[in-house]
């Protein structure tokens, strides 16, 4: 980089140097071609005025030779001028020149416009490799230090797995983060995680101090709150992890984070011997339904989803509701009481309620705005049964 550097530099100012050269050089021609041009019209009319009478030989020929020393003082200046005065115009024009233009490339360098750009560029081609967007991440995290950058870095070591380096970078974030950030406790919760894999998975008391810390800021926090759980569990107090990770299963929407907190609960009332009289059962009503369709009238696209809901019988809003593609059709849908996600009430609220399958397009800006392809009406809210809905374009 450095002998790029320094060839770029010597071609510029080789070239700058010739470029004043080569204009200096033509200035001196055309003033000298002047200066001939001035000489052979005095003669000629000094010529001329001798030959008409208005000069006497003598006259004329002193004419001729004040003309021949004007002549020969001004060309002696003349090369006075070039040899001393451009010499350092050239050399003061190439040195200012070269200074502003290497100084633009160096600042742009500097600022790091060249690297951000490059960067773009190979992530736009898909050219980019993990090693080049953590050296890149890097790079803005040290150059600008802003919590934002920090905590890019940290959740692309995590992502490669690197818990120790993101637990730093995490940290760091925090340090710069205002208080009063909304952001704050998101970053907590990542750091807590951060802390708990590099760990080797287990619990310790530098994340649950950290928990603690998020949770003071959202109490529903629903991975601080599975975060939580785990230290419970590790100190064997069997009860408290099962109230933490029910309480992380009510807020967690995520259906596969939910099902393996429903399984650590399971696991946690087994080893402690909690019965659903100790702690009441997160999960208070479920309805399973199948989907069935005849494959010669339907057919799923790649883009079609599919919204699997409850209503009470007269009601229009969804007091229970899933997300689900097309290829998970082949398994049972069950919707439960923590499927809640757009009403205050759920499956609890009521004994019946209408099951309703909606196409929609995964593209669209809002999936409620589909077709409804199914119904089953008058359905119990809590059942063992596994009821069918048949579909129909």
């Amino acid at each position: 980089m450095m002998t790029a550097w320094l060839v770029m530099a010597f071609m510029l100012v080789v070239s700058i140097a010739y470029l004043f050269t080569s204009v200096q050089k033509e200035q001196t021609r055309r003033s000298e071609v002047s200066a001939n041009t001035f000489d052979n019209v005095r003669r000629h009319e000094i010529q001329v005025e001798e030959e008409v009478g208005r000069l006497s030989h003598e006259e004329s020929t002193q004419l001729l030779e004040d003309l021949a020393s004007e002549t020969r003082r001004a060309q002696e200046q003349h090369r006075s001028f070039n040899i001393m005065e451009p010499r350092f115009s050239r050399f003061v024009l190439t040195a200012v020149a070269s200074f502003v233009i290497l100084g633009s490339v160096c600042l742009y360098q500097y600022l790091g416009y060249a690297k951000e750009v490059v960067f773009t560029e190979q992530l736009q081609a898909k050219t980019v490799t993990p090693k080049q967007v953590e050296a890149f991440l890097s790079y803005r995290s040290h150059r600008y230090n802003r919590p934002a950058d920090w905590y890019y870095e940290a959740n692309n070591y995590m992502k490669q797995g690197e818990y120790a380096k993101a637990e730093a970078s995490y940290l760091k974030t925090l340090a710069l983060l205002p208080e009063e950030s909304p952001d704050r406790v998101n970053v907590l919760v990542a750091y807590a995680q951060s802390i708990f894999y590099a760990n080797g998975n287990k619990s310790s008391p530098k994340m649950e101090k950290v928990v603690l810390e998020a949770l003071a800021l959202d109490p529903n926090q629903a991975t601080a709150l599975g975060l939580q759980g785990v230290a419970y569990f590790s100190s064997k107090d069997y009860k408290k992890a099962v109230i933490a990770w029910q309480n992380a299963a009510r807020h967690n929407h995520n259906i596969t984070e939910r099902n393996t907190l429903l399984s650590a609960i399971m696991k946690a009332r087994e080893e402690g011997n909690i019965s659903y009289q100790d702690v009441p059962p997160v999960i208070t009503n479920a309805i399973a339904m199948k989907v069935e369709w005849d494959p010669s009238k339907v057919t799923w696209h790649a883009d079609d989803i599919l919204l699997v809901y409850a209503c009470i019988p007269g009601q229009k809003i969804p007091i229970a509701i899933r997300k689900i593609s097309p290829q998970a059709l082949n398994s049972p849908i069950v919707l439960t009481n923590l499927d809640n996600l757009m009403s205050t009430q759920t499956l609890a609220s009521t004994k019946k309620v209408d099951v309703f399958v909606k196409l929609s397009s995964i593209h669209s800006s809002d999936l409620t705005k589909g077709r409804v392809i199914g119904i089953r009406r008058a359905l119990p809210s809590n059942s063992e049964s596994i009821y069918s809905i048949k579909v129909s374009l």
